[in-house]
């Protein structure tokens, strides 16, 4: 009698445990297909027409303007509407003049972790307002191009950071899709990656635009917060990526956004974008519910594409200047080579302060030692210069680390390069001008423009090579890959010491 129970007890569990999950499985194909949102009644209001009248009331406050050029991106802060509506207005009363057609949604993950991000790829998020529909075919190419990005449901399930962009959005640009990441624990490689990805999407398609949500500083007193805030705001206008990723965790969090803004700002250098614009700067204590012993900080940007950002001119560099610059390479192998640390040589000339990608090539007797570089904009030329010439000297993969001995014999040479251009039309490709970089799923290969001079290469050839250094067939270019050419001021102590 006893077995028999028990059997039966057991049989019970068994089914039960079954359906929880068939109801699971089935639940997390739902959640593929459709978000419902949570925040709504807690960060806005869950009534339509309340929520209507709130939003309007946001954005006929701001008067209306025009943004120089092309509209990239933006940032919105995410907290409750009370608090920073005002504040996120600003970006979208601009919106609502050129809707975009897709708007990528970058935010943080506040309760679930991630290695790297999570992509919700397709279906829709609900608001009060109605549904707002995923770009699938733009999500699904995010995640096939990024082996990092992640499909996890729980990462949405209740994140507030993107939800509270939805309904301004579908106020000002109802038939816009979007695209929906959330990142934390990302490192500055997940944040490269993924730029390069964005900034493709956005040369190919003028309508789309990025919107990345976070707040600033969190919870102190209102006059320490804003000296914080100032030096994050500082950052971001300023697009130093590097610096904002390396401090963000500084005085309890600069943001929370952190990583998705390093994003944001590296996509913006792969455009040839040179600043953000401050729209408008808040505390929680401006607020009729907030106080100001623990405020949190709310800002919104734009950022815009260059009124007039041509191509890198030949002779961007004086013949003073690119001495310097050979000289800081040289001091920076030598001292390597002599302690196993470079110097830090500072300069005096601004063009060498300011940030652009450059390869660093040494050769020896006239035969290549070491070559390597750096092609997103990150930091001062000078610094790329110096770090690049010492991972040329001794972490090329395919030499010897250069000795002490033979440094004499080196010849260094500098490319100093202009922002990428992707092309669709290969007969815009100048050799003897232009450099090429080729991508296609997820494998990347550059060769510099003196390249196919020194290999005297045809148009085709050039572009078969530089499949061939990406590891892709050598037709892989009209297969679809991604080409981008760029152009490349050359000089050499050879040339300049004449």
């Amino acid at each position: 009698m006893t077995g028999i129970l028990y059997r039966r007890v057991a049989a019970v569990v068994v089914f039960f445990w079954l359906s929880s999950c068939v109801l699971f499985l089935s639940g997390a194909r739902a959640a593929q297909s459709a978000c419902a949102t949570s925040a709504a009644g807690r960060f806005y209001p869950s009534d339509p027409e309340e929520l209507a009248a709130t939003l309007s009331r946001f954005l006929n406050a701001v008067p209306p303007r025009a943004y120089p050029g092309r509209l990239y991106a933006a940032i919105c802060p995410h907290a409750g509407y009370e608090y920073s509506g005002r504040v996120a207005a600003e970006v979208y009363r601009l919106l609502q003049e050129q809707p975009p057609q897709t708007v990528i949604l970058l935010g943080p993950s506040h309760r679930v972790p991630l290695r790297g991000f999570a992509v919700w790829p397709q279906g829709g998020f609900q608001t009060p307002l109605g549904t707002v529909a995923v770009d699938e075919r733009t999500a699904q190419a995010i995640q096939r191009a990024v082996p990092d990005a992640q499909a996890i449901p729980a990462a949405f399930a209740e994140e507030h950071s993107l939800e509270v962009q939805l309904p301004f959005l579908q106020t000002v640009a109802p038939r816009a899709r979007i695209v929906p990441v959330v990142m934390n624990n990302a490192a500055y490689a997940h944040c490269e990656k993924l730029a390069f990805v964005l900034a493709g999407l956005l040369r190919r398609h003028e309508k789309f635009m990025i919107v990345v949500s976070s707040d600033l500083s969190h919870y102190h007193p209102d006059a320490p917060a804003r000296v914080i805030d100032a030096q994050t705001v500082s950052m971001i206008e300023q697009l130093e990526d590097a610096e904002l990723f390396s401090r963000m965790d500084e005085q309890g969090g600069r943001l929370c956004g952190g990583a998705a803004v390093t994003t944001l700002l590296l996509t913006m250098r792969e455009l040839g974008v040179s600043k953000g614009e401050l729209l408008r700067y808040a505390t929680s204590a401006e607020s009729a519910a907030g106080a100001a012993d623990a405020v949190v900080g709310y800002a919104s940007f734009i950022f815009c594409a260059d009124a007039a950002a041509p191509e890198r001119r030949k002779d961007m560099l004086s013949s003073e200047e690119k001495k310097e610059l050979l000289a800081i390479a040289r001091a920076a192998i030598t001292a390597y080579l002599q302690s196993g640390s470079a110097a830090n040589v500072s300069t005096d000339f601004p063009a060498l302060r300011q940030q652009c990608g450059a390869f660093v090539t040494l050769k020896k007797n006239g035969d290549l030692r070491g070559c390597i570089g750096r092609i997103i904009a990150d930091q001062p030329l000078s610094a790329v210069v110096q770090e690049m010439a010492v991972e040329a000297a001794v972490r090329d993969p395919r030499f010897p680390p250069v000795s002490t001995d033979e440094l004499d014999e080196i010849d260094i040479e500098i490319s100093v390069l202009s922002p990428l251009q992707l092309i669709k039309n290969f007969d815009e490709i100048n050799v003897g001008t232009h450099g090429l970089l080729m991508r296609k799923a997820g494998r990347s290969g550059l060769l510099l423009p003196q390249v196919a001079v020194e290999y005297r290469w045809t148009r085709e050839e050039f572009l078969q090579q530089t499949c061939r250094k990406a590891g892709l067939p050598t037709d892989a270019w009209k297969q679809g890959a991604e080409t981008y050419i760029f152009s490349a001021e050359v000089f050499g102590e050879a040339e300049v010491n004449r």
